[in-house]
């Protein structure tokens, strides 16, 4: 069937909860907080499962990334990226599930291309059309976008203003990553013999971090004036560690790469990004390199610089190392509060989203975790925090632990997905007005209101409750171009809008 263009201003009825009867209790609960001791760990390092050990080269770390299809690739603070990404893993992570922005532009990838909104009231118009484009992200002022074209067995990364005018080519690849400066109107890019390139949207491109490197993944710091990177120490041998480097993001300025920290042996080094004062990172250690482990969860680690190297545990590390929480590594479910003091994360390994997954809000860098309460029966996922860092919208559904991933009635599991608020010193609650089989929330309007995507669409309701608006709907579109995670059971557009800072 056609697709219909995207409609405006139209208004979606308030739906009855879907799980009045299993939330009934909530509001006569305490809020039932379960913490663990900073730098307390959880079961083994090593996750269940094969080491999966492979030759240290660029082809390896793209078996790896690419098993891991929702790997997702912006960090809200500190801009990461993962080596290579998936189209579903490139979205904007910092502006899907953290940003809060003031009315600015929308982007989602539908079937018919990659469109923008200019606001939550615009008109839609098209940056790229046909098929192709994915991964779209926003540059920091919210003035540019970054997407990838596939096509040819090779991507290309583009950039555009957000009205669609200065479209230009940056770079072309077997595959790339890509993230934008969090200070400055400039992507830094990796890829096959890249290392890591800085690509501001005016002017030369030059190199961060000599191509004869083999990222596995990379972050900006919060000022835009570093690029940390993970490495393998010896990239021919399958038991060497990855090593954490950091180098400078300013053109011509070309020092050193500083080794920062030494991960174990055999083990690979997934930067999540930095902390909001640039003095230490987030990341995940993958051990054996494994590509499914990503998937099924891995532990999420707060590291201090200057770090010491060694293994997590031993006595040098213990001082720079903690533990946090064990997720799965999807990029847009490990958000900083608006402070830079909390991290809000959805712990439990797992890959299906309706099975294993609670929130729990992570003090950085002490490492203490406090678990939200949930009712039993249910999960939540996809934290996003208020432009105040008062308040976090989530989105809560009920738990289905014996469903099989690709199961076809994964639909109707999508429609328990609820939109709901947690604010400082009360309970959560419904948002009402709130669709159900929503994803990705993110704080709009100031904190006045909360947009999110649909199974087929784009909406916005006011953080308080009330009807909600449709930005765009009657979307369609594979769910390889959308939302890992947030896409299981997500039809029939798999994917999630970007909401600009």
């Amino acid at each position: 069937m056609r697709e219909h263009l995207p409609l405006l201003a139209s208004r979606i009825d308030p739906v009855p909860p879907t799980l009045d009867q299993l939330m009934a209790g909530e509001r006569r609960q305490e809020l039932g907080e379960r913490r663990h001791e900073p730098g307390e760990r959880r079961g083994a390092l090593r996750p269940v499962g094969g080491p999966g050990r492979r030759r240290r080269t660029a082809a390896r770390g793209m078996a790896w990334s690419l098993a891991a299809l929702f790997l997702l690739g912006a960090g809200a603070v500190g801009r990461g990226a993962l080596i290579p990404t998936s189209p579903a893993s490139r979205a904007a992570a910092s502006s899907s599930a953290n940003a809060a922005v003031l009315g600015g532009p929308v982007a989602w990838v539908s079937r018919r291309g990659l469109y923008v909104a200019p606001s939550v009231a615009g008109t839609p118009g098209p940056i790229w059309r046909g098929r192709g484009a994915s991964s779209p992200q926003w540059s920091h002022d919210g003035q540019w976008i970054a997407f990838v074209v596939r096509g040819g067995g090779s991507e290309a990364l583009w950039t555009a203003r957000a009205d669609g005018q200065h479209r230009h080519l940056l770079v072309k690849a077997p595959w790339l990553a890509f993230t934008w400066s969090p200070t400055s109107d400039a992507v830094a890019v990796s890829g096959p013999g890249l290392g890591v390139r800085v690509y501001p949207v005016e002017g030369r491109s030059f190199t961060a971090l000599a191509g004869s490197y083999v990222v596995s993944s990379f972050a900006w710091s919060s000022t835009g004036s570093s690029i940390a990177a993970s490495v393998p120490v010896d990239s021919s041998s399958p038991s060497s560690a990855e090593q954490v480097l950091v180098v400078s993001a300013y053109r011509g300025s070309h020092p050193t790469p500083k080794v920062e920290w030494t991960g174990p042996p055999a083990d690979g080094v997934i930067i999540h990004s930095w902390w909001p004062n640039d003095n230490g990172l987030v990341l995940w250690l993958n051990p054996g390199y494994s590509g499914s482990a990503p998937l099924r969860g891995l532990q999420l680690f707060s590291l201090s610089l200057p770090a010491t190297s060694g293994t997590p545990g031993t006595s040098g590390a213990a001082r720079r190392l903690r533990y946090l929480a064990t997720t799965v590594v999807y990029f847009p479910w490990v958000v900083w509060s608006p402070g830079g003091d909390r991290l809000a994360v959805v712990q439990g390994s797992g890959e299906p989203p309706w099975s294993n997954k609670s929130i729990a809000v992570c003090r950085v860098p002490s490492g203490g975790c406090t678990t939200i309460h949930q009712p039993k029966g249910t999960v939540s996922i996809g934290p996003a925090w208020s432009p105040d860092g008062t308040s976090l919208a989530f989105v809560r559904a009920l738990s289905e632990a014996g469903r099989p991933a690709g199961n076809r009635s994964l639909h109707r599991w999508y429609r328990t997905r609820r939109l709901w608020v947690r604010s400082a010193g009360s309970l959560a609650h419904l948002v009402s007005g709130a669709p159900r089989g929503v994803a990705a929330p993110a704080w709009i309007e100031g904190g006045t209101a909360i947009g999110f995507s649909t199974p087929n669409g784009v909406g916005v309701v006011p953080s308080g409750g009330g009807h909600s608006s449709i930005v765009a709907a009657h979307l369609k579109g594979s769910s390889s171009e959308g939302a890992g995670p947030d896409g299981y059971g997500k039809a029939p557009w798999g994917g999630t809008a970007v909401w600009s800072a």
